[in-house]
């Protein structure tokens, strides 16, 4: 595809599944971020849209994925969450961004990163190890979506593993997903 084409159809994707195939436990994360998307407004029938802004993920250059996301009843807290809201909004877009990594790439969750990493999440990718670097925010403000990936890929690039890997961004307020990919220094060499 080239920069900025778009899919042509909504891409339907069933969060009953996706917190299974995985060789660390992520059940936790659905949860969290299945009380973030029933509380948006524009949540009907347990369904929600988003924009994914996909940069170089898969495919080179950007493209803008249209998302479907779909949960059974059985997945949504039946009590509110024992958590605070900042918690509760940064576990959900590690759950988004699982999905999205899952749905769009070989990329496998493999362990937690060491705290100082710069990156939250150790994954391999074709054998390739690499990191994810995660946060969401309820901000309704697109430069503040912008502003936070760019802060989030220097972390992810500065940090002291040299791994490069993926920096995702969750506008839950907004719906949209920014999500990049950064090559390994020992990759362009």
């Amino acid at each position: 595809m080239s920069e900025n084409e778009e899919y042509p159809e909504i891409i339907e994707i069933n969060l009953d599944d996706m917190f299974h195939s995985h060789p660390i436990n992520t059940h936790i994360f659905a949860r969290f971020l299945i009380a973030r998307l029933e509380e948006h407004p524009t949540t009907t029938d347990r369904q929600i849209e988003y924009i994914v802004a996909a940069r170089d993920v898969a495919l080179s250059g950007t493209r803008n994925i249209h998302i479907r996301l779909k949960w059974a009843s059985n997945l949504v807290p039946s009590v509110l969450l024992a958590a605070q809201n900042e918690y509760i909004t940064e576990a959900a877009s590690y759950g988004m961004a699982l999905v999205i990594l899952s749905q769009f790439t070989s990329a496998v969750l493999v362990d937690v990163a060491d705290r100082g990493d710069g990156y939250d999440y150790v994954l391999f990718e074709n054998g390739v190890k690499c990191g994810r670097e995660v946060s969401g925010t309820q901000s309704e403000n697109l430069q503040t979506l912008q502003d936070r990936h760019a802060l989030k890929v220097r972390q992810l690039l500065n940090g002291p593993t040299n791994l490069g890997g993926y920096v995702a961004i969750v506008g839950f307020a907004l719906r949209e997903i920014v999500i990049s990919y950064h090559g390994q220094e020992n990759e362009m060499k």
